[in-house]
């Protein structure tokens, strides 16, 4: 495994001295030797010049279809007017790389800041923009959107579906820390499957980015919010990436510490999640436009389940039990 893991590091550094590196206009000799591996991710690697800053991301994938679907949402949400990195992909990549069943995609990143919630306040209103975009705007060729119900197409299967087993394991976990709050994200959005008329179908699915962090979301120096990343893109229900933002930027900014449960992570950043989320939520609706009015319903049923402080209130509200406080 170390032998074939060092003759992949060569591979890519190579990839990205003979392709790559004449694409950006800069030296060769300026990358890095050995590529970084991605700790939160097996099959990303990060190729820095020597200055120490990150050029090209690449995502090696066992299937072409890996690489595929990094390229489609890539293009959908560039297509949708979204600042995106500068795609960087070629079909030559070197023949170990195929030789051990890889594919290779490559992404220059967006020059910026991170997302910051505090320090970017002012940017909120683009990047609720920018979520609505895709949504809104999306190509037909790129699939669908439930327009008043009509869908304008299925998603191409290259994406692979939110609701599945690689559903729960990347995104529950990606809400929580630890087995116990996964397991009640998972019980949370079971209820919101199984809560009739605000359940979503396949047809009305959209295009999802995966893995809205603040380190996914660039401020560029002009001011314009730019997203980078799109290795974890599927297709599912819109409404649960919409609602979950302030979930994973709060989650990313209190780390790990003590966070078990949604009420450790409500009692270690609730005061600073509830100040965001206001601030981003009240300029969705301006964002989307008629697209709210349509789906105002959906997309409020998604944000309360997600924010309602135990599982029996948020089945209580999707349930309509809870009447005027819901």
């Amino acid at each position: 495994e170390a032998w074939r893991r060092r003759r992949i590091d060569r591979a890519v550094c190579r990839y990205a001295a003979q392709v790559l590196a004449p694409e950006l206009d800069i030296p060769p000799s300026s990358l890095a030797q050995r590529p970084l591996r991605d700790k939160r991710h097996r099959r990303v690697y990060i190729v820095p010049a020597r200055s120490g800053k990150a050029v090209v991301r690449f995502c090696l994938g066992r299937r072409a279809k890996y690489a595929e679907a990094f390229a489609l949402a890539h293009a959908a949400f560039e297509k949708a007017g979204v600042a995106v990195g500068r795609m960087l992909w070629n079909d030559a990549s070197p023949d170990t790389l195929h030789r051990f069943g890889f594919s290779c995609v490559a992404q220059a990143f967006l020059e910026g800041e991170f997302f910051d919630p505090g320090r970017h306040a002012a940017a909120l209103p683009q990047l609720a923009e920018a979520l609505a975009a895709i949504h809104r705007d999306l190509s037909p060729q790129f699939g669908p959107l439930a327009h008043g119900g009509a869908s304008q197409g299925a998603l191409p299967d290259i994406l692979d579906p939110m609701i599945d087993r690689r559903f729960e394991r990347l995104h529950a976990e990606r809400f929580s820390r630890g087995r116990a709050m996964a397991a009640e994200i998972r019980e949370r959005l079971r209820s919101m499957y199984a809560a009739g008329p605000i359940a979503t179908t396949p047809d009305g699915w959209s295009l999802l980015h995966g893995d809205l962090l603040p380190a996914n979301v660039i401020i560029q120096p002009d001011g314009r919010v730019g997203l980078i990343d799109f290795d974890r893109a599927l297709r599912g229900p819109f409404g649960i990436e919409l609602a979950a933002v302030p979930w994973l930027f709060a989650l990313d900014e209190t780390g790990r510490r003590h966070i078990d449960s949604i009420a450790s992570l409500r009692a270690a950043a609730g005061e600073r999640m509830r100040r965001f989320s206001e601030a981003y939520f009240a300029h969705l609706p301006a964002a989307f436009g008629d697209e709210w009015a349509r789906n105002e319903d959906f997309y409020l049923a998604w944000i309360l389940l997600m924010r309602a402080p135990d599982l029996q209130t948020a089945h209580d509200l999707l349930s309509g039990k809870a009447g005027a406080a819901a």
